[in-house]
């Protein structure tokens, strides 16, 4: 059972991990955009030869959603008043809190 335990946990942490070494094709920018992580898993973004301001910055956005999904999630079911959904009683005060605010209403 622990054999079998370790590896179901080592096959879900292992699949929670964005892959960083893939080629990929997205609609969205115009030219192909490189990002290169060091060891340190930092991003290195660079737009080949003809490549504009905004291919970059939609490389730095995919990086920015590869990397903090999870508290990008977080911060948007905040600012809804939804994180006891996710958190439970726990955070109740403050999700009546921020729906009494309107935050969400407001961004909209």
């Amino acid at each position: 059972m622990v054999v079998l335990a370790s590896s179901l946990s080592y096959y879900l942490a292992s699949r929670s991990l964005p892959e960083y070494d893939k080629e990929i094709s997205l609609p969205g920018p115009s030219a192909p955009v490189e990002i290169i992580r060091d060891n340190a898993n930092v991003p290195h973004i660079f737009g080949s030869f003809g490549a504009s301001d905004e291919d970059v910055y939609f490389g730095l956005g995919y990086v920015h959603a590869q990397d903090r999904l999870w508290q990008m999630a977080v911060l948007r079911r905040t600012v809804q008043g939804r994180l006891s959904e996710v958190f439970g009683a726990r955070t109740t005060e403050s999700d009546m809190l921020i729906r009494r605010l309107d935050l969400y209403g407001l961004a909209q």
